[in-house]
């Protein structure tokens, strides 16, 4: 066992947590009050540990392989879900499925009055509509949203499938579901936690300006160097500066904006030397290396990261030419980069060092803000969350929240693991103060699901009992308390 928050937990399975809160205990000679006593439990078990009232055999599961298989009775539906074939167990209501076991696209259901669930799972979509039936709250159901109606007169309900293969009809109000609808179990609640995917923006030259339609464009040849448009390309030709030419990345040279400090951009290119080994590209303003020998006597396609240091004094050269020496350049493209998976607050961008992504998100000082997910977190539970700060000056605060909940603030270098009870849905953030500068990377939140099960006793001797599932489930959780005072 380990301690979590002052908790024992396994480390291995579910993760569930009882809840426990009792009334406060009188002793009746002396009425004396005892305080009211809060307690929590939390732990995990396997999946495997658990076991099913259902007797049926007509219940069937993706097994590990990819085949759909029979389920025997009373055996846990342990299923594989996605391409990856995960494995998830499903924990289901004791509602038997009204739709046919092979279903039509459309089926006419003889329902009687009550409340109904009509679910999906995976791709698709399957709508309740009504027949000779009088129903109310009819709609779609889709992967993760279930749709529950009444029908308030006896008579007709057509199911319509669309492209849909796992579909339920249950009576009730409450659906069968995975146990984990954000993950599957023993997967990964944050996604793309190492900052690797980005996506690049438009193109911000000036039209024909990269591909050089005609003349130079905004091109300057350091001291008597010469160049030219040599067929839709930029000639370079040495003739007494080893820096070639230049061009600034602004609004007045060939850019329709200039650049935004702190910015991730993707630089692409064209180049080619008559004179190999020894001519190289930089990009001036913080000479950050293009490429340092240039070896290609044939055009040759490089993509440089960067983040921008300047709003507009940024500029490529080249580097190293002399006597004979010529450079060839095309194609030239500028686009803004942001991360795919995170909604970044502003300074917030994805880190390249040395022209390569680093799979870090890096921030700028001089406005607060947060870089954030929607992890579909869910009330009152505890979310481990692992995550590495490395800042630029210690003493400066960032800090996780989960859920409207603050982590423990930070103002060092640190490999943090935070356990963060959240009270409400709110997204998954890092909040950096408008001082702080630095990067983070290694998000986790490796959880692979939950239950909560919380008891209110109002009477000692006529106990009232509240049970209330974060996600749908139907099985027994025993366990014993102590109903008289100490």
């Amino acid at each position: 066992m380990e301690l979590i928050n002052g908790v024992p937990r396994n480390k291995d399975g579910l993760i569930f947590e009882l809840l426990a809160k009792y009334p406060p205990y009188y002793k009746s000679s002396e009425h004396e009050k005892w305080p009211r006593v809060d307690g929590r439990l939390s732990g995990r078990f396997n999946a495997n540990d658990l076991t099913s009232s259902f007797t049926g055999t007509n219940r069937t599961v993706t097994d590990a392989s990819g085949l759909q298989i029979t389920l025997p009775a009373s055996v846990s539906s342990i299923d594989h879900i996605d391409n990856a074939l995960t494995p998830t167990i499903r924990l289901e209501p004791a509602a038997a499925n009204i739709l046919l076991g092979a279903p039509p696209t459309t089926q006419d259901l003889t329902l009687g009055v009550g409340s109904f669930t009509l679910q999906v799972f995976g791709a698709g979509t399957a709508e309740a509509a009504a027949g000779t039936a009088t129903i109310t709250g009819a709609g779609t159901a889709s992967n993760g949203t279930p749709v529950t109606f009444a029908v308030t007169v006896a008579g007709t309900v057509t199911v319509t499938i669309t492209t849909a293969t796992v579909v339920w009809l249950c009576p009730g109000a409450i659906p069968s579901s995975y146990f984990a609808p954000a993950a599957a179990i023993g997967s990964e609640l944050v996604t793309d936690g190492g900052f690797a995917a980005v996506t690049a923006g438009a193109d911000m030259f000036d039209a024909g300006a990269g591909v050089f339609t005609t003349g130079t464009y905004s091109w300057t040849a350091y001291g008597t160097n010469t160049i030219a448009n040599d067929t839709n390309t930029l000639k370079v030709t040495y003739v007494d500066n080893p820096g070639g030419a230049y061009c600034y990345l602004n609004t007045s040279s060939d850019l329709n904006a200039n650049l935004v400090v702190g910015t991730l951009y993707e630089l692409k290119f064209d180049v080619k030397v008559n004179n190999a080994g020894h001519i190289g590209m930089f990009l001036g303003g913080k000479n950050d290396t293009l490429l340092s020998n240039i070896t290609d006597t044939e055009f040759a396609s490089y993509t440089h990261y960067f983040n921008a240091f300047l709003t507009d004094g940024q500029r490529i050269l080249f580097s190293g030419m002399g006597a004979g020496d010529i450079a060839w350049l095309d194609n030239l493209s500028i686009k803004p980069v942001t991360l795919t998976n995170w909604t970044a607050g502003a300074g917030w961008a994805p880190q390249a060092v040395a022209g390569a992504l680093t799979n870090k998100a890096v921030k700028t000082a001089g406005t607060a803000s947060a870089i954030e997910q929607d992890i579909n977190a869910k009330n009152n539970i505890s979310y481990p969350l692992a995550w590495t700060n490395d800042q630029s000056t210690s003493g400066k605060s960032i800090n996780a929240e989960i859920g409207g909940v603050d982590g423990v603030t930070q103002t060092a270098d640190a490999t943090i693991t935070d356990y963060i009870r959240a009270t409400g849905t709110g997204n998954l953030k890092f909040e950096a103060a408008d001082d702080w500068a630095g990067t983070i990377d290694t998000v986790s939140i490796p959880i692979e699901g939950y239950l909560r099960v919380r008891e209110i006793t109002t009477d000692m001797s006529l106990p009232e009992t509240e049970t209330t599932y974060d996600c749908a489930i139907a099985f027994e959780l025993s366990y014993t308390r102590e109903t008289a005072a100490p």
